[in-house]
């Protein structure tokens, strides 16, 4: 009976947004949003299909409209943004989305009797929410802070409460260990449980490639790998500093003279991660035919000096045809993907340094 209540109670006091502004632009729904959220703010700028505006508290935003009018189909982001304006920005979305799954937005399509028998409306509603939450779960940590603090108040909200779980478990992603579902509100907040992520030791190759001068041109790769996804931005998941990048090389053809080495190959990688001491999780990975050359230095040491890897889109097959010099027996060779899982590689790496080795690892 308090849920149904709780449910009652915000289908009243929630205002109704206007998802269909038919009377003006996407960028005036987009700002009727904002307004009708509590935010007074003041447009710098718009056209088509962006709003830029400037926030009450000193701050700054702009929504990409898309030329949509549903402000949960937009793309929203934020400047020195308060604690206090974030509150409201997400009462009101989240609100509407609470809308959104009690059948009272004004598409037709998302309300339950939308072709009931198919079940169609319904469906409609479940991925509506879970995109509306996508666009927003990257959000940075002070609006996490913001909604976890918001579910410490217990405000009955049952609605809002399960948006808000919902979202904040999405945003900590794979550190939400909670055994409650989100969808349960509060009392997923009252359950909260986070996972640690561990720092994995720097990888030998040798310790996953048996032939001796194979591991040392596949350290080059690591190492080169290393360095190519340095830059790429941590996830609030996944500290990039504590990931290891395993790489593997499938080679196709090999060319040696005295000084240049050139592996025709493809070059399998994949970033791995550990939580808890015994969580592990694949986070990202690849396998892309390349021509690599390696060069001896003063030491007579192989040191990678050149990577080709193939092209994106259209210039994939052409970029492999002209990297095998129009060889096309062996372009078929590099795009024949076997014996190309990293998997095996890291349990052995795993084993090694005394880890216990999981049946399989999640992706």
């Amino acid at each position: 009976m308090k849920r149904f209540l709780s449910l009652f109670i915000l289908s009243i006091l929630l205002p109704v947004f206007t998802a269909s502004a038919s009377s003006g632009s996407s960028t005036d729904a987009a700002l009727q949003f904002l307004q009708q959220a509590g935010l007074a703010v003041t447009v710098a700028g718009t056209d088509e299909k962006e709003l830029r505006f400037a926030l009450p508290g000193g701050g700054s935003g702009r929504c990409y409209t898309y030329g949509l009018t549903t402000p949960y189909q937009m793309n929203w982001q934020f400047d020195s943004i308060t604690n206090e304006e974030m509150a409201l920005f997400l009462d009101g979305y989240l609100g509407l989305l609470a809308q959104v799954e009690q059948g009272l937005a004004t598409e037709e399509h998302l309300h339950p009797d939308y072709h009931k028998e198919e079940g169609l409306g319904q469906r409609n509603i479940e991925v509506t929410v879970s995109n509306a939450l996508l666009y927003i779960e990257n959000l940075e940590d002070p609006w996490l802070q913001v909604l976890l603090h918001q579910l410490s108040l217990h405000d009955e909200n049952d609605a809002l409460n399960s948006l808000r779980a919902r979202l904040a478990s999405r945003m900590l992603g794979k550190l939400d260990l909670t055994p409650v579902d989100p969808r349960e509100g509060c009392s997923w907040y009252d359950a909260l449980t986070l996972s640690v992520q561990d720092a994995l030791p720097p990888v030998d190759a040798a310790l996953y490639v048996d032939d001796p001068l194979l591991a040392q041109l596949t350290q080059e790769m690591i190492a080169w790998t290393d360095t190519r996804k340095a830059d790429w931005s941590s996830l609030r998941d996944v500290d990039k500093t504590k990931t290891r990048n395993i790489v593997k090389l499938t080679v196709r053809k090999t060319d040696e003279n005295q000084n240049t080495l050139t592996l025709w190959a493809i070059v399998s990688e994949s970033e791995y991660t550990l939580y808890d001491g015994s969580r592990y999780q694949s986070v990202s990975g690849s396998w892309v035919p390349h021509r690599l050359t390696y060069t001896k230095d003063d030491q007579g040491v192989w040191r990678l000096s050149e990577v080709i890897g193939a092209g994106d889109g259209t210039e994939y097959y052409p970029s492999i045809l002209s990297f095998c010099d129009g060889d096309e027996a062996l372009v078929a060779s590099l795009l024949a993907g076997d014996d190309t899982d990293t998997d095996p590689c890291f349990l052995r790496y795993l084993q090694h340094h005394g880890y216990p080795v999981p049946e399989e690892i999640p992706y």
